[in-house]
C-alpha cells in the first residue's frame, strides 16, 4: 500500500517527510493512525468508506515555537548570615579577585555586583 510520509522514519532506510513509500497495509494502517503516513488519493478509493473513517485523522498541526522567555535572573541572595572568611571563600569560588580579611560589607558588594552582571 502507498502512503506519503508526514514524519520522518528509518523503517528499512530513512524515508523522509513528503515522500512516497509503499509499505505491507498493517504498516499502513498502524502509520496512519499514528499520524506517520496519510494515504495518496488514489489508495483511498480502495480503503472501504468505514475504514477510511478510523484511519484518516486531521492533519497534524505544526507545533509553533513559544516565544523566547527572558532568562530568569537568580535572586538576590541573603549574605548577611555568612562570616567574612566564609563570603571571601565563595568570592573565590565565583572567580571574583578579593583581598583576604575584607570586611562582610566588601565581599557581599562584590558577590552582589556580579550577580548584577
Amino acid at each position: 500500500m502507498k502512503v506519503v510520509m508526514l514524519v520522518s522514519t528509518a523503517y528499512k532506510g530513512f524515508k523522509k517527510v513528503g515522500e512516497e513509500v509503499d509499505i505491507p497495509s498493517d504498516f499502513a494502517d498502524r502509520w496512519i493512525k499514528n499520524g506517520i503516513a496519510k494515504f495518496l488519493p488514489q489508495e483511498m478509493e480502495e480503503v472501504l468508506p468505514t475504514q477510511t473513517q478510523e484511519l484518516v485523522q486531521e492533519p497534524i498541526q505544526e507545533q509553533k515555537a513559544e516565544p523566547a522567555q527572558e532568562p530568569v535572573l537568580p535572586e538576590a541572595v541573603d549574605y548577611s548570615t555568612l562570616k567574612a572568611i566564609d563570603l571571601y571563600k565563595l568570592c573565590i569560588e565565583k572567580g571574583l579577585t578579593v583581598e583576604q580579611k575584607l570586611s562582610k560589607e566588601a565581599y557581599i558588594a562584590q558577590l552582589n555586583a556580579l550577580a548584577t552582571l
